[in-house]
């Protein structure tokens, strides 16, 4: 696979300890497959941007295979637009489907929500927290992946946003609690930052850290492996997708 690239695009964040916890996971990205080149892109407030990524990379004349992986959640504006744009600067570059929804990003809100305290029984009236996006693709993927954390846990979670349309967390939170629950925040968020951090000054009983924990930037090994393994199989580089490129090489 030495023609294939694959660009790991990430929002890009101010906050050092976020833009850190994305870089350990992007590298045990590269540590899982040592035999692919990947490069790390963001659409807002860092560079590169996709776009100079892919010109350079088709520059090279190779004949590079370029696949854009999302690292965002779901598909909002900068899958849509951002990226799509980016794939216009070289033809057969592929834009990869966002890594939500997936029953692993439930597993791991699950994951998360444990750690922070939340047990069977407990009482806690609980919504799903997502930074917020006025695209229709975006809303449908937070509610599936809202709808698996039910299942997940078999108990009602609301959805709310914590920037956008849509209902605030702020005012989701005090609604509950007028209704005399505690409240707890599942956090629909991949890494630390501005986000995370209005989170843990919602007033909320319980609010689980992003699904990259802040002590991920540190310690390789808080980087949950479920997230390796969506970022791969978004690539096609997972166990589907070499299954498919065994089956194509066998055909030729």
């Amino acid at each position: 696979m030495e023609n294939d690239v694959v660009i790991l695009v990430s929002h890009g964040t101010r906050s050092p300890l976020g833009h850190a916890a994305i870089n350990a996971l992007t590298s045990a990205v590269r540590a899982r497959r040592p035999d692919v080149r990947f490069a790390a892109g963001y659409v807002s407030l860092r560079s590169p941007d996709p776009g100079e990524l892919v010109r350079r990379h088709a520059a090279g004349g190779d004949g590079s295979r370029i696949t854009i992986v999302p690292v965002l959640l779901s598909a909002g504006y900068h899958v849509r637009v951002d990226l799509r744009r980016a794939a216009h600067q070289a033809a057969g570059t592929r834009v990869a489907p966002a890594l939500g929804p997936d029953p692993r990003i439930a597993d791991l809100l699950a994951a998360r929500l444990a750690q922070a305290g939340l047990a069977p029984g407990d009482g806690y009236a609980l919504t799903l927290a997502s930074a917020g996006s006025r695209e229709a693709a975006a809303a449908r993927d937070v509610s599936a992946d809202a709808a698996g954390l039910e299942r997940r846990l078999g108990r009602v979670v609301t959805r709310s946003h914590i920037a956008g349309p849509g209902p605030a967390t702020g005012q989701v939170i005090a609604a509950l609690r007028a209704q005399g629950y505690p409240v707890a925040v599942a956090s629909y968020l991949l890494a630390p930052g501005q986000f995370a951090s209005r989170l843990a000054g919602s007033g909320a009983g319980l609010v689980s850290d992003p699904l990259l924990p802040p002590g991920a930037a540190d310690d390789p090994a808080l980087v949950p492996g479920e997230l390796v393994d969506l970022l791969l199989d978004r690539a096609g580089l997972g166990a589907a997708g070499l299954t498919a490129r065994s089956a194509a090489a066998a055909g030729r």
